[in-house]
């Protein structure tokens, strides 16, 4: 890795004409090591907000910018980004199913959701069994069929009928192809989907990672709009035993039911009548302060010098797991925030400055919806207007056998 770090700095160097040699020494394979064994340490547990180690490397970005003579744009090169981190809270979230008297059949908190807004909710509605939501055209095949689905929820397998019923050995459902179910669905009319792992499937980590992601909820820079950037609408992960407690008027559970549908590779979608759900979905916000480094080497034209280039890196990584493991990082970013260092100091050395000036920015947030990079858009040290472009560096710690001829002109 240090190798394809230390050819791409180079690469880099000759876009931006260092035209002598001594600044091209300032890159130096143990300087990147140095930097990147550091960074990527244990000691940095990952990298990620919820760490010290996030604040840790911040300061070791802001003393190198120091060292490099770089120039801040706030006090001590901090730019502060304010986040918050929206998710779904498993004490209060359930769903409850009601005959059709009132009485309550059925509630668990087995639910998981998305977390587009921090706003609490009810979803009171009739439940419609759509199999697995799929509709092939081409073999006449479709799940949602003959249903108004307006203002329903809807509840759908993952995967279809024809992986389900494939003997090979890749029968995930491919993220297109689930983003397009739900597409259907949701344009539709439907007030929520409702997802169940397929029963007969063996390998549910596409699933549960899935489920995953929206147990860790969202998180959103201070201002920043918009959903998870995953799914619109209400989607819900729900257990099997909700499933089968929904189908339970058919008299079959959904295993009984997906069988049938795969026997006969015909729809068994139905709309409950005897029974109909309520869901509650809380949220609970948690804000979150943390920062992007950004230092300026300032241009030598008196009136270009307002214009700017911007390079970045994000430095921030996804930090430990459950089991104590760390997420070291060292690729991703930890070889763009130190092929950044080294670029800069090279920059500084130059005996003739360009005439716009270089902002180089290590951002945060990256792994957390992008949070830094939009703090930075909101509040950029030049005016969006007069930068002419970005240059990102983003897990440059990859080695090539043969380098294309065009990059070594």
């Amino acid at each position: 890795m240090k190798n394809a770090i230390f050819l791409f700095l180079m690469l880099i160097s000759a876009t931006i004409v260092f035209g002598q040699k001594k600044e091209l020494q300032s890159i130096t394979e143990n300087e990147l090591k140095a930097h990147l064994q550091f960074l990527s340490s244990d000691l940095m547990q990952g990298r990620d907000y919820r760490t010290s180690g996030l604040q840790i490397a911040a300061e070791y970005l802001k003393s190198e910018c120091l060292k490099i003579g770089l120039k801040p744009v706030s006090p001590n090169y901090a730019q502060p980004v304010k986040m918050k981190h929206i998710q779904f809270d498993t004490t209060k979230t359930m769903i409850i199913l009601k005959k059709g008297d009132g009485t309550i059949a059925f509630k668990s908190s087995d639910i998981v959701t998305n977390s587009s807004s921090s706003k609490n909710d009810t979803l009171n509605a009739k439940i419609i069994f759509a199999g697995y939501g799929w509709i092939n055209k081409d073999k006449g095949y479709n799940d949602l069929e003959g249903f108004d689905l307006k203002g329903k929820i809807v509840m759908i397998m993952t995967r279809n009928p024809e992986l389900a019923n494939e003997k090979s050995a890749n029968q995930n459902e491919s993220r297109s192809e689930r983003r397009i179910k739900l597409e259907n669905i949701f344009k539709a009319g439907a007030l929520a989907v409702l997802l169940v792992a397929d029963p007969m499937d063996t390998d549910k980590s596409s699933y549960n990672k899935l489920r995953q992601v929206f147990m860790n909820g969202i998180y959103q820079a201070e201002g920043q709009q918009g959903d998870s950037g995953i799914f619109a609408g209400n989607l819900l992960f729900s257990g099997i035993e909700s499933a089968n407690a929904i189908l339970k008027e058919t008299g079959k559970t959904l295993e009984q039911i997906q069988k049938e549908i795969n026997n006969t590779m015909k729809p068994a979608s139905l709309e409950l009548q005897n029974i109909s759900a309520s869901i509650i979905i809380s949220k609970k916000t948690e804000t979150i302060i943390t920062e992007n480094v950004i230092g300026v080497v300032e241009g030598s034209d008196p009136v270009l010098k307002n214009e700017c280039v911007v390079f970045t890196a994000h430095y921030d990584h996804l930090g430990v797991n459950a089991k104590g493991q760390v997420f070291n990082g060292a690729d991703d970013n930890g070889s763009g925030t130190v092929a950044l260092l080294e670029v800069a100091e090279a920059i500084m050395k130059m005996d003739k400055r360009t005439k716009r000036s270089i902002v180089f920015a290590w951002v945060t947030g990256e792994e957390k919806g992008m949070s830094g990079s939009y703090t930075y858009v909101e509040h950029p040290p030049f005016p969006i207007e007069k930068t002419l472009s970005n240059i990102n560096l983003d897990m440059v710690g990859r080695s090539a056998k043969k380098i294309p001829k065009i990059l070594m002109i």
